[in-house]
């Protein structure tokens, strides 16, 4: 999976609070999306670029 993050390299907490949210938010994205592609492999729905083009 793609670790793609925020740069957070700033000296104080106000400067580096953005980009912390920002990361936070990718790591929702990234649970929802792999709590997601559990459930189909669990019910053995087949997963692939024609089902998501639907």
């Amino acid at each position: 999976m793609i670790s793609q993050r925020a740069y957070i390299n700033q000296k104080n907490q106000a400067a580096r609070e953005p980009f912390e949210t920002i990361n936070a938010h990718i790591d929702r994205w990234r649970s929802a999306t792999k709590k997601v592609l559990n459930a189909l492999q669990l019910t053995q729905v087949t997963f692939d670029n024609e089902g998501i083009r639907r």
